[in-house]
């Protein structure tokens, strides 16, 4: 019998960090069965859904958990129905503001959209003297929600934003 959870965890990264935490879980009989990562100036933040047999769960979780300069949580897996016809993938670009991401983030949670993946940049336009705003995003609409009618309220929020489905 196996267990399967979710292993959140964010702090400084090293060389190696993520070979020495997929080798532990391989020595215990686990296995990652699907995982996010990203580095942003020398730190990671990972989460990785991992299938490990019962009696090795505990030896896992405190491997992980010893190790230096991260902060990591458990959590039991949560499935989420992410049937391809309520997937809806956006960009959305508009000039930047403050609150920006608080105000599409808005209209996401009036609607219970489950934002499944969204990575925001903001880049220094030198020439404008301005900075520009892209955020990719890969949300779960709920039954009902029309794509067209998302895309006009985040389009609504000014009328520098634009969006556009990334699937057209």
């Amino acid at each position: 019998m196996s267990a399967t959870f979710i292993v959140s965890l964010a702090g400084v990264s090293h060389p190696g960090l993520l070979q020495d935490l997929a080798h532990y879980t391989h020595e215990h009989g686990g296995k990652w069965l699907s995982s996010k990562v990203s580095h942003l100036e020398g730190h990671i933040a990972a989460i990785i859904k991992m299938d490990v047999p019962e009696e090795e769960v505990e030896a896992v979780k405190n491997q992980f958990s010893s190790q230096k300069g991260l902060s990591v949580q458990f959590d039991d897996v949560k499935e989420l129905d992410e049937n391809a016809d309520s997937n809806l993938n956006l960009v959305v670009d508009a000039n930047d503001r403050p609150g920006l991401v608080k105000e599409i983030t808005n209209v996401l949670d009036e609607q219970d959209i489950t934002v499944v993946d969204m990575e925001c940049y903001r880049l220094n336009v030198s020439g404008l003297g301005t900075s520009v705003f892209t955020a990719n995003m890969k949300l779960n609409l709920p039954e009902g929600c029309e794509k067209d009618d998302v895309m006009s309220e985040i389009g609504d929020l000014s009328e520098d934003v634009v969006v556009k489905n990334s699937d057209e």
